[in-house]
């Protein structure tokens, strides 16, 4: 039997850069030389480097790297898992930056105002959105290395090539002539883009119509379509846009029809919706393998006038067994509940985020917010639910892992962290609450908000880049970095 110590040190450390953190934590546990291995420096550039090009971390600079030792690496994972320190409530100290990064984009904000700005994960760009363009910036440097003119809508990123490109869907949120609908993927060293995919807005569109790109992840797409021509108002298409395909998701007019929140993953779909549990219908999240829907794809076409009405959808799940889409292929379920009560009609339900757990590989961190429509509303009205989602265990599951109660959904709430904080903006305020437990209850009113609004923002925007906030000042951008 050859043992560890002679298979050498440096093969070890190169086996484990190919597991995740928690692997690593488990190895290290078997004995003290492999102790000794977990304890090096170049393991943890592996693993660091791992979770940048999956985008769960900023990317540090080489000459970060090269100062920092084995324990920063591990604080730099942790304040991940935990969340930025200064944050949490038993911290001694307000909320801390320790690094700040500024840019001017150069936009005359006179003529065309900031409409919104998001970080790329990873952290190294920044994406502008104004009323006419969409624009990448790097944000060491502040230059700008794509453009595209663009009336205002929404965008979808995706974090390409380990970390090395990303790509952008934009789509125009009302229909006009010349109007499409695109995916760029950019190289974010080079500057360098190339059109994927891009498909003309239907001509038939009612002036009403509104369009949003949901989530974009891999070769799919999810659009929103709320159109006035339809009798179920609001559509949700899956669009596979490299294999031109599409799965209609569901249909309806319901005054909670933007509930489904559709968010990919991977290999995988997660949505809310209504599934009939011992008779009734009742809130649930659901996961979809990309696998099972081999009969459900036709040939893409999102034009809202001829998409075929059924009154249901594919993921309205009929309590009648006879119904024709009654085989959902369901990967895993868990229903609504709060306090054993379960989620029905009467409560409006958001999946919010989704993150991917930065130590073990497969799993993810799911967030939906609970708003009661019983009038009047009872004390605890508004309640954030977490659940675990192991994409890649067999079977597959999504546990319930915590209830939390919540103050109302402010201006841009926004979760923020795998860590489990919400940071909202409400009357000029930042605030940061901890979803941790019963701590959750002490932060209202004024101790709620524990960092202050600093002087000459005019906006801020969320991340979900390790703690990082993005603020709008004098027509600069600002990137802070919290300990």
């Amino acid at each position: 039997m050859v043992r560890l110590q002679e298979v050498g040190e440096d093969l070890l450390i190169d086996i484990l850069s190919f597991c995740d953190v928690y692997t690593v934590l488990l190895v290290s546990r078997v004995d003290k030389f492999l102790h000794q291995i977990y304890l090096t420096k170049q393991l943890w550039v592996h693993l660091l480097r791992d979770l940048v090009s999956r985008g769960l971390i900023r990317r540090p600079s080489e000459a970060e790297l090269d100062e920092y030792s084995t324990a920063d690496i591990m604080h730099e994972i942790k304040r991940i898992v935990c969340g930025p320190e200064t944050w949490a409530p038993e911290s001694i100290q307000p909320p801390t930056i320790h690094r700040q990064v500024s840019f001017n984009p150069g936009i005359d904000t006179t003529r065309s105002a900031l409409f919104g700005m998001h970080l790329i994960p990873g952290g190294t760009h920044a994406v502008l959105q104004t009323f006419e363009s969409i624009r990448l910036y790097e944000v060491q440097s502040g230059k700008c290395i794509w453009q595209k003119e663009s009336a205002l809508g929404s965008i979808g990123l995706d974090l390409i090539k380990h970390g090395e490109k990303v790509r952008i869907a934009v789509l125009p949120g009302q229909f006009s002539p010349n109007a499409k609908i695109m995916i760029c993927e950019i190289d974010l060293h080079k500057g360098e883009s190339l059109e994927v995919f891009s498909i003309s807005m239907p001509m038939g569109n009612f002036s009403g119509d509104l369009w949003w790109c949901k989530d974009l992840r891999g070769e799919y797409m999810i659009i929103h379509i709320y159109s006035l021509g339809m009798p179920g108002g609001h559509i949700f298409v899956l669009v596979n846009w490299r294999q031109h395909q599409q799965v209609v998701l569901t249909y309806s007019n319901r005054a909670s029809a933007t509930d489904l929140h559709p968010r990919l993953l991977p290999n995988h779909l997660l949505a809310i919706c209504d599934f009939p549990i011992q008779g009734m219908k009742q809130h649930c999240i659901v996961a979809i393998a990309y696998s099972e829907l081999d009969t459900y794809w036709h040939p893409l076409n999102i034009d809202p006038t001829t998409i075929p009405f059924s009154g249901s959808g594919f993921l309205a799940y009929p309590i009648n067994p006879s119904a024709q889409n009654e085989h959902v292929p369901i990967s895993a379920m868990a229903p609504l509940e709060f306090e054993g009560i379960p989620l029905r009609h009467e409560h409006t339900c958001q999946l919010q985020y989704i993150h991917e757990s930065p130590i073990r590989q497969g799993i993810y961190k799911v967030l939906s917010y609970m708003i009661s429509n019983i009038h009047p509303r009872p004390a605890h009205s508004h309640v954030l639910l977490t659940f675990t989602f192991a994409a890649d265990e067999s079977p597959q599951s999504i546990r319930h892992s915590g209830s939390y109660r919540s103050l109302p959904a402010g201006n841009g709430a926004e979760v923020i962290s795998y860590a489990g904080y919400t940071v909202r903006w409400p009357d000029g305020v930042g605030a940061v609450m901890d979803m941790k437990g019963s701590r959750t209850e002490k932060r209202k009113n004024a101790d709620f908000c524990v960092m202050k609004a600093v002087e000459g923002w005019e906006r801020m925007y969320f991340s979900p880049v390790n703690g990082a906030l993005l603020a709008e000042a004098d027509g600069s951008v600002v990137i802070s970095y919290y300990k």
